[in-house]
């Protein structure tokens, strides 16, 4: 494909009007907050569940509570929903940090 076509892939370029938008967070994305499927609720805890279970963590709670003491000790109270937007917000650091503290453990199909 062509760069654009990754960029738009990617979510670096607006899927709906094209303007870039920054760097990729790895799926489509638009600024257009008016378009009907823009308009539901995020669901934080759910999207880093998913990417915690590549690294062999289901239990959500710890790495956000280790995450969270870590970078934002102002945010040690907070909800797991909260913490989970904090790290969703910081998605780069946020990677980084777990690529630095747990080791990528894909499941192997038996």
């Amino acid at each position: 494909m062509g760069e654009i076509a990754d960029g738009l892939i990617n979510g670096e370029f607006d899927f709906h009007t094209g303007e870039y938008l920054g760097e990729g967070q790895g799926f489509p994305r638009t600024a257009d907050k008016s378009l009907p499927w823009e308009k539901q609720e995020k669901n934080y805890v759910n999207g880093i569940k998913r990417f915690l279970r590549m690294f062999g963590l289901y239990n959500v709670r710890a790495p956000m509570d280790m995450y969270i003491d870590e970078k934002y000790p102002n945010k040690k109270k907070a909800s797991l929903e909260e913490k989970c937007k904090v790290a969703s917000d910081n998605w780069v650091e946020f990677k980084e940090w777990v690529n630095a503290n747990f080791h990528f453990n894909p499941r192997k199909n038996d």
